[in-house]
């Protein structure tokens, strides 16, 4: 993830990781799983656009943040950019999805 990360409603990376890591927490067992992934390259950038859905176990609010990832029909959109002149230096610089943007209303609510 690059020190220059933003989601589409303005959360940077600390913030993201924060997030993340609130929502992922309470999971015992996650597994990640894509679908219809489409990726296109313009250049030194990089669109990723997939379904993802969790499958996995744990207390209350795990089952809570899997329903909410699995009942989305929207795909998440992931911006990458290559970093320097080795081909494996991508870092992810933006993300998109309506529960990103919906996380960042409630945090800019508080």
């Amino acid at each position: 993830m690059d020190d220059g990360f933003r989601t589409s409603s303005g959360l940077d990376k600390t913030t993201t990781l924060q997030l993340a890591n609130e929502a992922l927490r309470p999971f015992l067992s996650l597994q990640i799983v894509d679908s219809d992934t489409e990726a296109t390259l313009d250049g030194n950038t990089a669109q990723v656009r997939s379904i993802l859905r969790i499958q996995g176990n744990g207390m209350a609010l795990a089952e809570a943040v899997k329903m909410a990832v699995n009942q989305s029909n929207e795909p998440f959109k992931f911006t990458w950019k290559h970093a320097s002149w080795k081909p494996w230096d991508w870092r992810l610089v933006g993300a998109e999805h309506p529960l990103i943007s919906r996380a960042a209303s409630e945090i800019s609510g508080l």
